[in-house]
């Protein structure tokens, strides 16, 4: 795996084979809203998907708000039940380093990591950077290289022949931490079909913060500058939580919501048509 940043919000990915056929594929694990430091982070199924990546030796994506990061001082969400006994020494210091204690085993395996909104209302509040100072402290700790990103960016996705030349068309991944509501009826579709404007030359849109799960392929008409006609499809993906719902109080309760769709999503990137048609394309599985 090669990664290389083009500008702020963009950066490359190659993968380096041999030969291409349609049986080539190549994994990453994605992952959002893990909410690390909550008391109701399902750390097990966490800790679980992050060895399965380790395993296979799969780059990993994390999509915003690994911190939770509520019970500061100047944020008005703050609770005294929800705060863990470890974190009351120094708070923002105690989950940046029960952060990179628990990822060293995967950091060289982590290509790149973006800001929720949790780490932005932390910035904007607090004037400390959660991420960027959690990425340092893996770097000195693992020589690890991970990419910081922005809230919203691309990812552009390629195969390269061993001689440095590509195969055919990157896949071109367009991503958000997301925004709104949680949208409990339409789990993200709205969103999804006003992105399909905004975001005409992505091949996928990957986005989180509303804890739901959902896959909305988006069928296209397409003219190549040949002027040859073809379909393909713009997947957009809604990515699911690792946070737990209280069951019978609380915020939430009171709030009416219901349980989140809990886990990871496994994104193979595939190879469509012969080798003078080859597209690339993303099958998207649910890490369980």
């Amino acid at each position: 795996m090669q990664l290389e940043r083009i500008s702020e919000g963009v950066v490359r990915l190659s993968h380096t084979v041999d030969k291409m056929s349609s049986a080539t594929t190549s994994t990453m694990l994605v992952m959002s809203d893990q909410h690390f430091d909550s008391k109701q982070c399902d750390r097990k199924s966490l800790k679980k998907h992050l060895d399965q990546a380790l395993e296979a030796d799969c780059p990993i994506i994390f999509l915003g708000d690994w911190f939770d990061a509520m019970q500061g001082r100047n944020d008005r969400r703050a609770a005294k039940s929800s705060i863990k006994a470890s974190y009351l020494n120094s708070y923002f210091d105690d989950i940046v380093d029960e952060t990179v204690e628990f990822l060293e085993p995967y950091a060289k395996n982590i290509a790149i990591w973006a800001w929720g909104n949790h780490e932005s209302s932390v910035f904007r509040n607090n004037e400390t950077r959660l991420i960027t100072r959690a990425i340092e402290l893996l770097r000195l700790r693992s020589g690890s290289t991970i990419y910081e990103m922005p809230y919203r960016g691309w990812i552009l996705y390629r195969y390269l022949r061993p001689d440095g030349k590509t195969f055919c068309q990157a896949l071109k991944i367009a991503y958000t931490h997301g925004d709104g509501g949680n949208a409990p009826v339409t789990r993200g579709a709205i969103k999804s079909a006003r992105r399909a404007v905004m975001y005409p030359d992505a091949d996928l849109f990957l986005s989180g913060h509303i804890h739901s799960q959902l896959e909305m392929p988006i069928p296209r008409f397409r003219i190549s500058e040949r002027g040859r006609e073809y379909q393909d499809e713009q997947v957009h993906v809604q990515l699911p939580t690792y946070i737990t719902l209280n069951k019978h109080d609380g915020w939430e309760v009171e709030k009416g919501f219901g349980p989140p769709n809990a886990g990871g999503l496994w994104v193979d990137i595939c190879l469509n048509g012969d080798a003078s048609n080859a597209r690339l394309y993303a099958d998207v599985r649910r890490a369980r």
